[in-house]
């Protein structure tokens, strides 16, 4: 459908009382951490908070999910992962400060370090002796000068990155994969990774339900979102002559994982 996520926040940013918060990873401590310390209270008591601790999944698994859709790009376009260069930008945990809690910039970072050991972070907010101390990770606080990557992952939104023309580090034929859609979208259309548009917000959520349903962890509310996700995409594809049979293929792919 070609919906960009980032067009939908802006329209409903139109409403009076909207909360606007954009796509990206989930760092720090107020949501990365501190929510396990509720859930662990409420199973004390028998209850089980589902929605959050399914939230909770999602989230600590989105770092890996980020490097493996770059590898994927990457083996699209006949890059060797294994001989690549790559460029992450950013390993604080948000925009603009240098606290480098429970950053899952280090997640992607160890999920690439599987197939290349090229891999460069920039981060001009992260203090680097810190970040060594703390991840046994090294960083640069400058930007390597003539240098040319065949990818490179915008994980942090830095006011310093929207000063980069990061199309002249790139290689003819490389990705650039845009976490927080914080680029410049006239640096070129194709060029881009676009994050979490509509078929990654289905395959996401798909994942959800599938680990509620394999948990046994029925929730109404859940379902009735979800539900009617499946079902507007399924029309859509009915249209095209195509089928949507979304449990059945996860259930494929799981036993062919086992």
């Amino acid at each position: 459908m070609e919906i960009d996520t980032h067009d939908v926040i802006e329209a409903a940013s139109s409403k009076w009382n909207f909360i606007k918060l954009n796509p990206g990873l989930v760092g720090g401590h107020c949501i990365g951490v501190d929510p396990y310390y509720l859930i662990q209270k409420a199973q004390v008591y028998g209850v089980l908070p589902r929605i959050m601790s399914a939230a909770r999944h999602l989230n600590d698994g989105m770092g890996e999910y980020v490097a493996n859709q770059t590898i994927k790009l990457m083996n699209k376009k006949g890059v060797l992962v294994k001989d690549a260069k790559i460029l992450i930008l950013g390993i604080t945990f948000k925009e603009n400060c240098p606290d480098i809690r429970n950053t899952k910039v280090v997640d992607i970072y160890h999920t690439l370090k599987e197939f290349t050991d090229n891999i460069i972070i920039y981060d001009p907010w992260a203090d680097a002796d810190l970040v060594r101390k703390e991840y046994d990770i090294e960083i640069t606080n400058v930007l390597p000068e003539n240098e040319s990557f065949d990818a490179a992952i915008l994980a942090v939104s830095h006011n310093e990155f929207s000063k980069l023309n990061l199309k002249s580090l790139m290689k003819e034929n490389s990705v650039i994969y845009d976490v927080k859609g914080f680029l410049d979208r006239g640096l070129n259309k194709d060029f881009i990774e676009w994050y979490v548009q509509l078929n990654d917000y289905v395959e996401e959520r798909t994942n959800i339900y599938n680990y509620m349903e394999n948990n046994k962890l029925q929730d109404p509310f859940f379902q009735q979102v979800f539900k009617p996700i499946v079902a507007e995409r399924r029309k859509e594809l009915e249209k095209e002559g195509k089928t949507l049979n979304i449990l059945a293929d996860t259930k494929k792919k799981t036993d062919k994982a086992t």
